[in-house]
């Protein structure tokens, strides 16, 4: 479930880093409108591939498990289930990772001399 979910979680790192400077443009040169149309327009482009990893992860639940899981019956019905919890957390963790990389992006432009 680690592989996939770092797979998935792949597309939020890159979309932080790749806006991290233009948050940071925008914040260093104090224009807050920008700034704000920029979090508003990601927070919900976030949410909208957050919920469509999560349909993703409960209609590819069982061919992903298969991939590592599918010498073992048993085993395979156990990944199965728990992805399908597990492929809930997409949802919500493209937020935390845009977010930690939102604050660190502004800040830094504070920081340099």
């Amino acid at each position: 479930m680690m592989y996939v979910s770092m797979i998935f979680s792949a597309a939020f790192v890159g979309y932080s880093i790749g806006t991290a400077p233009i948050i940071g443009y925008h914040d260093g040169a104090r224009n807050y409108p920008e700034l704000k149309g920029l979090l508003r327009k990601s927070l919900t482009m976030i949410g909208i591939f957050g919920v469509g990893m999560v349909v993703s992860g409960e209609l590819l639940a069982v061919p992903l498990s298969n991939i590592f899981v599918g010498y073992d019956a048993e085993l395979m019905e156990l990944t199965v289930s728990g992805f399908r919890i597990f492929a809930l957390s997409f949802a919500f963790m493209g937020f935390g990772i845009f977010a930690s990389d939102f604050f660190t992006a502004s800040m830094t432009v504070r920081l340099l001399p």
